[in-house]
């Protein structure tokens, strides 16, 4: 879902929260972004198997105020979730089902508690033990790695000494602008993606898909990031094989036509979003 879209859902008149502070019945099926900053409290919470980290936060949501002396928190594992395109969730869940087994067994060993400084440390242990050599985020075209870049910077370093036969006389060895270059806090395999949501989501596409006033542009723009949406790659595909993703500003920008937004679940791939009642 768009900015736009999770808040109405959470907060808008017939909203999440609103529902929840007039003692209504609610279920929220949500991704991890439930996890980040929402102040918000169920009396039962549900979550996949993933990273010991993720599922504390998720339980973070589980009686937040304190309203009951104690409240369940479930963890499952789906029979049908595939997590091909997402290794570090996928081993996160792995090392999880270790910790939780071992807590079966032996539960003192980590504190008699899932959430303890043990258990977390234990996770994290098995978890870095897998996926450390990644984080030292290879440079596949320079063939070195970010953190070699910010430390010695040997390779760098050693060509120098062999083409002059002595030390840089620099003390300062950090490529700090080829690091910058290359790294991503976020990865950049997503593409942005202005959606249909609403009356002003599906006017600020066309209004971006008219003849723009020069002085417009800019509010545009700033407008749109209400109504943006991240895509990964292989969505991305799908979508465009669907025809459901039209070029604006001469392709400088992407906007989902109707069918693939759903008020329900926000971007469907499939391009099953939109309906029209039938009369029968």
């Amino acid at each position: 879902m768009c900015a736009a879209h999770r808040k109405e859902v959470l907060s808008g008149e017939y909203g999440v929260i609103p529902r929840l502070a007039k003692g209504k019945r609610i279920i929220c099926v949500s991704t991890q972004l439930i996890e980040a900053g929402v102040n918000i409290s169920f009396d039962c919470v549900v979550r996949s198997l993933a990273g010991l980290d993720s599922i504390a936060q998720a339980a973070g949501r589980c009686n937040r105020h304190g309203k009951d002396k104690v409240r369940n928190v479930y963890i499952i594992r789906s029979s049908d979730e595939v997590l091909t395109n997402l290794p570090e969730i996928l081993i996160g869940a792995e090392k999880t089902e270790r910790v939780l087994q071992e807590f079966k067994d032996d539960p003192g060993s980590l504190g008699n508690d899932l959430l303890s400084s043990k258990a977390m440390s234990r996770y994290f242990e098995y978890y870095f033990n897998d996926i450390g050599d990644k984080m030292h985020y290879l440079i596949p075209k320079l063939e070195q790695n970010l953190f070699d870049l910010m430390d010695r910077n040997r390779y760098y370093v050693d060509a120098y000494k062999k083409k002059h036969s002595c030390k840089p006389e620099v003390v300062n060895h950090y490529a700090i602008a080829t690091a910058e270059k290359y790294f991503e806090a976020i990865s950049t395999n997503a593409t942005p993606v202005i959606v249909p949501y609403g009356e002003e989501g599906r006017e600020l596409i066309l209004d971006l898909n008219g003849e723009i006033e020069p002085g417009e542009m800019s509010e545009l723009l700033r407008k749109a990031q209400q109504y943006t949406v991240n895509i990964y790659d292989y969505e991305l595909r799908t979508l465009e094989k669907n025809g459901d993703v039209r070029p604006l500003l001469h392709g400088h920008v992407l906007a989902l036509r109707e069918p693939a937004y759903s008020d329900d679940f926000g971007v469907e791939s499939k391009g099953e979003g939109a309906w029209e009642p039938m009369m029968i």
